[in-house]
């Protein structure tokens, strides 16, 4: 088993690099006016500090923020997405782009111990508090003037790689979801803008009383038909170990406060809809966990080896696929 190294993470992102560690941590200081630290999980295609109210990130040229989607997002979502403001860039090609943003308060939901992520309570907040952002996002779908960033034609691609690609278990699962695929292109099923990210690292929970304070790492989010991201619903059922994925004794009851959470707050959903929700919840599972890098920059589809693939099998069965 690997375990993640703070130092060897920040090293491995500066080597190679026109930029040093300190030179950006000089930056960060000039701009805040005080002392800075790395916050302590740092992503593959950025480097992040952190004084008392904000955050300096430093994005390689592959992954940067997209400063008018964020401000789609706060006026979607409201504060739980942070403000982010684009400082100009460092160092000569590839250089990398400064971010300044709030600091969220809380851990994020990957930091949670043990003993809080089966407390009740604070199970019930987070859940409840999740499914709001996605309530949020189905009514305030996008117009006509929006397109979905990725076709019929590019998602029905992507699902042709990972059927030769996957172990052949996962193959008519897949094949299925290709012909439903079309349902999530309707002209009348709902467009909206798309965290593809929503793992534990980037949501920003209250480590006591539990809720969600913060969504980070807006890097990857597209237009896309609605429900491409409700895969990371399924984090909050349970938790992985050594072992493989584990359920929550209660998390039938969580799913079913998420979804009443849900279905109050958006109103009546027709039975067409709820099938094209259903088709692209999976869409998007398949699709995040089906997939990994291959050295941080090369995407290809998981093999037995992989850690994504015992998500797929435990979350597949559960969405019936």
């Amino acid at each position: 088993m690997s375990y993640y190294s703070l130092e060897d993470t920040i090293n491995r992102f500066f080597s190679g690099r026109t930029v040093t560690r300190e030179q950006c941590d000089q930056i960060a200081v000039e701009i805040t006016g005080e002392a800075v630290e790395p916050v302590r999980l740092q992503g593959a295609f950025s480097y992040t500090v952190a004084a008392r109210g904000l955050l300096v990130q430093f994005r390689v040229p592959e992954s940067l923020l997209d400063t008018e989607k964020l401000g789609l997002a706060r006026k979607i979502f409201g504060n739980v997405v942070p403000a982010c403001v684009n400082k100009g860039v460092i160092g000569s090609s590839p250089s990398l782009t400064i971010y300044v943003m709030k600091k969220v308060p809380g851990i994020t939901y990957i930091e949670v111990p043990l003993t809080t992520l089966h407390s009740t309570s604070w199970q019930e907040k987070t859940v409840s508090d999740f499914s709001r952002f996605f309530a949020n996002s189905w009514l305030n779908r996008l117009s006509e003037a929006h397109h979905s960033e990725q076709s019929l034609e590019d998602l029905q691609d992507k699902l042709d790689i990972l059927v030769h690609g996957l172990p052949s278990r996962f193959t008519a699962v897949i094949s299925k979801l290709r012909e439903e695929l079309p349902a999530i292109f309707a002209p009348t099923y709902p467009l909206a803008l798309t965290h593809a990210d929503l793992c534990e690292m980037n949501l920003i929970v209250d480590a006591k009383l539990g809720g969600i304070n913060g969504i980070v790492d807006w890097a990857e989010a597209k237009i896309l038909p609605f429900g491409m991201s409700l895969w990371g619903f399924q984090n909050m059922l349970g938790i992985m170990n050594s072992s493989g994925w584990h359920y929550h004794e209660n998390s039938s009851r969580l799913e079913g406060i998420f979804w009443d959470t849900f279905h109050s707050q958006v109103g009546k959903i027709s039975d067409v809809e709820k099938k094209a929700m259903k088709i692209a919840e999976r869409t998007g599972l398949v699709l995040r966990y089906g997939f990994t890098w291959e050295d941080g920059n090369v995407e290809r589809p998981a093999n037995e080896q992989d850690s994504s693939i015992r998500y797929l099998d435990a979350f597949l069965d559960r969405l019936g696929g």
